[in-house]
């Protein structure tokens, strides 16, 4: 029975999320990330290992923190525009830098990029997927990730970055009462980044109380499993390239190069108008998802997006 949970989960994780990528609502696409991720959840707990159910548990504290944060991101566009579709919208990162980069942050977090928080709960399933032979399981909870991934860049390309919308010139960044409870989950995902510990300890009480071999782990410590990496220690690591980098382009020439946008020589195209919609985005892998889709689920493959 519990095996038959886990293969529910893994095609309700990989369905999920490419039906994520296909939504052109800021609510849809979120929600859709949503069940996806929570089928990450069941599918940790449903392979019943220590590691499986450690990774579960701690994927549901990350999605919580992670998506809270995303909701509220979100809600500070709909608040101000009352806007529902990433269509009208563009160029939002120069209006609201602190809000798109609290967004990309959980974002990138919640498609699983190490060493963020959510790699971390998502590293752990993987490995108690493959230590117990259920690769299909494995494979389709990556892929996923890569379609949260995809979704992600999604909302952050057709919000926050290109050509700003006409219908969002007015709007400015979220008020102080809006941002301090992102900055406040941004801080709790941090610290949980660079100290698993923090969820896994209690997680392991957990499986004592319960009766279940408790992991291995300590609150300073590494992940559990077979070769595991601090996240912490990663974070150092890329903060030193990231510290080398910038310091390289301080020897460069210091401005910044501006060019003109190429438009064939059109003369009465609107720079809003050369934005990238949500709509036209992945034209041929979101034409191939619903193709896949249709075949699964007996719909009709030329389904009309919402």
């Amino acid at each position: 029975l519990m095996y038959l949970v886990a293969v529910a989960a893994g095609i309700t994780v990989l369905i999920a999320g490419a039906m994520a990528i296909l939504q052109s609502g800021i609510k849809r696409l979120l929600i859709y990330s949503t069940v996806s991720q929570i089928s990450y959840v069941v599918l940790g707990i449903s392979l019943g290992s220590s590691l499986g159910v450690a990774g579960g548990l701690m994927h549901l504290v990350n999605h919580m923190l992670l998506k809270n944060l995303l909701f509220l991101g979100a809600g500070c566009i709909l608040a101000q525009a009352h806007i529902d579709s990433l269509d009208r919208l563009g160029g939002l990162g120069r209006k609201m830098p602190v809000t798109f980069g609290l967004f990309l942050f959980a974002g990138l977090s919640l498609a699983g990029i190490p060493p963020l928080n959510g790699f971390s709960s998502k590293w752990l399933i993987y490995q108690a997927a493959m230590e117990q032979g259920h690769v299909f399981l494995a494979l389709a909870a990556l892929a996923s990730s890569v379609l949260t991934l995809a979704a992600v860049l999604k909302f952050a390309h057709s919000a926050f970055l290109g050509q700003l919308s006409e219908e969002a010139e007015s709007l400015s960044e979220a008020p102080m009462i809006m941002r301090l409870p992102m900055a406040a989950l941004a801080l709790a995902c941090l610290a949980i980044g660079l100290l698993p510990g923090l969820l896994l300890v209690p997680i392991a009480s957990i499986q004592t109380f319960l009766g279940l071999d408790p992991i291995s782990v300590s609150l300073f410590g590494p992940l559990p499993g077979p070769g595991g990496w601090h996240p912490g220690v990663m974070s150092m690591m890329a903060a030193v390239v990231l510290l080398c980098l910038k310091a390289a382009c301080a020897f460069g020439p210091g401005t910044v190069q501006s060019a003109s946008l190429h438009s064939c020589g059109v003369t009465d195209i609107k720079p809003a108008e050369t934005h990238v919609s949500a709509s036209h985005l992945y034209g041929p892998p979101k034409a191939l998802v619903r193709r896949c889709i249709g075949l699964l689920t007996g719909a009709r493959s030329s389904e009309r997006e919402k």
